[in-house]
């Protein structure tokens, strides 16, 4: 027996015996109602203006008893009477888009990443897709010479290869965690993906890799054959400015279309996005790199009510500073964290050898990782790392956080690494090199044992001791130092708990509460240090 037609699909199906194929669901909805300048809300006001009034034939279309209130409610967001997945999506602000799934909790272009992400609560998600030598349409994103290189065991171009020969291939990207590299991941088939995304009202940013002719239409053929009207209401193709061809391929089948653009800004990739595609896609990453504010600024000015979505912020304090700027969704592989202003565990989850919603680190060079049951800072990267622990956060204004520390190597008696807590947001946190945005503390646990407490109000970089230096015994390669934090309305008391008895420092500075925690390592060697058992009660 087939499923009942969900309520959008009776009204689709409805418009098109009105007006035929060939039409989205809002210009048909649009005409329905009157057709004209006005806006879907203003029109549907106008026409309905109270419970009942619907016609006859649109209110039985609906299906099921109620209202026209009650019926309309299931199609609007944020007050606005909406139609397809698509115009959902785009009537909430802010919206979010799963970027490769959701590429920083399980590996990129998968079938459990894509599952993962859409049962996390995305209502979009971004799919990759490129064709084989002998024509299979399967779901991947770096193309070209080295296309294999990075997320499989192969190496070479992808579309060199068979699908027998690519379904042999293993995903062992390993950024989500050395978890991952072991479940022995496939590429998955691009068809099957989209029927599952596409079985409720979850919305699909297709990218064709390869912007040639041949592989454009092959794809929109595909699409347009797999899912016959749902190609249109669900699925917006996704290009780079440049995929002039693709764009108007999509766009002369009626599908909607998003085209990203470049840094530095080029005045001329805007005003061809704004030419060639429904939605304008602007580049913000982590650490600062992609347009810069006063670049965001200038294209959200000359685009005007057009849709802004901005790939790939991660950071819940990105999000809010270019929402202010007026972006209206953003690309994220971080799932829940990027849904929620709430935590997600209050026990880290090393242990599992895969990186929690939140766990961030420093930078694109990655150099804090999962091993053994630890997360631990590698000798690469940058000087001063941090790694931002967003799963817990925020933790509770009162609260009790724990964690323990080892050293694989001794770095020299006054080096440390420690924990920065109370943060007001999320932004990334470099201990004395950078004058840090937001306030906070940080403890300062040296090698030598000597334990510190510093607060760092706005603009500092060092910040300020408070409290007394508490000595301790030095730190071991062989021995893990555990750490004791107790937050109160009154206090701050730090205890290292791993001697007998334990030794503690009380302060009574009560300039920070809440927000959000990071590990780091302090100095400019690259002796690693690694961290385990974190909680926050």
């Amino acid at each position: 027996m087939s499923a009942p037609l969900s309520l959008r699909d009776k009204q689709f199906a409805f418009l098109v015996g009105q007006y035929g194929p060939g039409l989205s669901y809002a210009d048909m909805l649009q005409r329905y109602l009157g057709g004209g300048s006005k806006s879907i809300s203003d029109l549907m006001d106008a026409k309905y203006p109270g419970p009942g009034s619907m016609n006859d034939d649109y209110y039985a279309a609906l299906g099921g008893s109620g209202s026209l209130s009650d019926k309309q409610n299931a199609n609007t967001s944020g007050g606005v009477a909406v139609g397809s997945p698509i115009d959902a999506l785009m009537a909430t602000t802010p919206f979010y888009i799963g970027h490769r799934g959701a590429g920083d909790i399980w590996p990129e272009h998968t079938q459990v990443g894509y599952t993962g992400a859409h049962d996390m609560g995305m209502k979009a998600i971004e799919v990759s897709t490129q064709i084989s030598s002998d024509g299979w349409s399967f779901c991947m994103h770096d193309a070209g010479a080295t296309g294999l290189d990075r997320t499989t065991n192969g190496t070479g171009d992808p579309k060199t290869f068979t699908r027998a020969q690519l379904e042999a291939l293993v995903v062992d990207v390993a950024n989500c965690g050395p978890y991952w590299v072991a479940q022995n991941l496939k590429l998955p088939d691009l068809q099957t993906v989209l029927t599952g995304l596409l079985a409720d009202s979850t919305v699909v940013f297709l990218e064709c890799k390869d912007y040639s002719g041949s592989a454009v239409d092959t794809t929109l053929s595909r699409i347009q054959s797999w899912f016959p009207t749902k190609y249109k209401t669900q699925i917006i193709w996704k290009s780079h400015v440049s995929g002039s061809y693709g764009l108007g391929a999509a766009r002369a089948a009626g599908m909607k279309c998003w085209a990203y653009i470049d840094y530095p800004l080029v005045a001329q990739q805007v005003t061809d996005a704004l030419a060639r595609a429904d939605y304008i896609g602007i580049p913000r990453y982590d650490g600062g790199t992609g347009l810069t504010d006063a670049e965001v600024d200038t294209v959200i000015s000359t685009i005007g009510a057009v849709k802004c979505i901005s790939w790939q912020p991660i950071r819940r304090s990105e999000y809010a500073k270019l929402l202010a700027k007026g972006v209206d969704g953003f690309v994220s592989p971080q799932g829940i964290y990027a849904l929620t202003n709430t935590p997600n565990r209050t026990q880290d989850a090393f242990a599992s050898g895969k990186w929690a919603p939140g766990d961030i680190p420093f930078d694109s060079t990655r150099n804090f990782v999962l091993d053994s049951g630890t997360a631990w800072f590698n000798n690469g990267g940058v000087q001063n790392p941090s790694a931002l622990l967003g799963s817990f956060c925020p933790v509770p204004a009162i609260c009790v956080i724990e964690y323990e520390m080892k050293y694989d190597t001794l770095p020299s008696a006054t080096s440390h690494s420690g924990l920065a807590f109370c943060k007001v947001d999320d932004q990334r946190y470099q201990f004395g090199l950078a004058a840090n945005p937001t306030g906070g503390y940080h403890i300062v646990f040296r090698q030598n044992g000597q334990l510190q407490l510093y607060k760092h109000d706005p603009g500092s970089g060092t910040g300020t001791q408070v409290g007394t230096t508490l000595t301790t015994p030095a730190l071991t390669t062989t021995d893990w130092a555990k750490v004791k934090i107790t937050i109160s309305p009154t206090e701050v008391r730090i205890q290292r708990t791993d001697g007998t008895p334990s030794a503690e420092m009380i302060t009574a500075d009560t300039s920070y509460r809440g927000g959000y925690i990071h590990l780091s390592r302090n100095h400019a060697t690259a002796e690693s240090v690694r961290f385990r058992n974190i909680k926050v009660t």
